[in-house]
């Protein structure tokens, strides 16, 4: 009777979880032998270094510009030059690939210097420009370059020029390979000269 109704249960519970098995594994295509045997892991997530939400507008009158940062970044403004800084003490050359220096400069150009003059006016022994790209900057056209010091003794720049109003305008970031770079490029979008 009642035995006999027990291992029946039994039976049926042990189909259902074989069905279960097999249906998991065939139609579903999940190992469930496996899910049983290894814990799942939780999924490793780098958080990205900076927020899209966290930028701060920074605007310098005498230079006439404005570009958003990070919110805990330094700035530095030095007369015709703004200095940012992804770290609070400066960029550490050791660890670098995890910090970057955003500098703005300002350059008046004698008289009927030209864009790309400047740009080979700058060349120095030991730096070379090893790519060179026409780009936009606050919709006006710039040229993008990679500069290298050889032999390396310091990190890579990259260098955005633009000319307005007479003046030479060269936004740069050191090192040219940290991971910062896509933060660099939304200050770069960001970018605005307000006369």
């Amino acid at each position: 009777g009642n035995r006999s109704k027990l291992e029946l249960a039994v039976i049926k519970l042990i189909i259902l979880i074989v069905g279960a098995y097999l249906v998991a594994k065939f139609w579903f295509g999940v190992d469930l032998a496996a899910l049983i045997k290894k814990p799942a892991e939780a999924p490793i997530i780098k958080e990205a270094p900076v927020s899209l939400f966290n930028l701060k507008r920074y605007t310098d009158n005498s230079l006439q510009i404005a570009i958003n940062h990070p919110l805990n970044w330094t700035v530095a403004p030095f007369g015709n030059e703004i200095v940012i800084d992804s770290t609070q003490e400066g960029i550490n050359s050791e660890n670098r690939k995890d910090q970057i220096r955003v500098a703005i400069k300002r350059i008046l150009l004698t008289e009927g210097q030209t864009l790309e003059g400047y740009i080979n006016s700058t060349q120095v022994e030991g730096v070379k420009i090893t790519s060179r790209e026409n780009v936009k900057l606050d919709n006006k056209p710039a040229i993008k370059v990679l500069r290298e010091r050889d032999p390396p003794v310091e990190p890579p720049s990259q260098i955005i020029y633009v000319l307005h109003n007479g003046s030479v305008y060269a936004l740069s970031a050191t090192p040219a390979d940290s991971e910062l770079i896509p933060v660099f490029r939304q200050m770069l979008d960001s970018f605005e000269f307000l006369e």
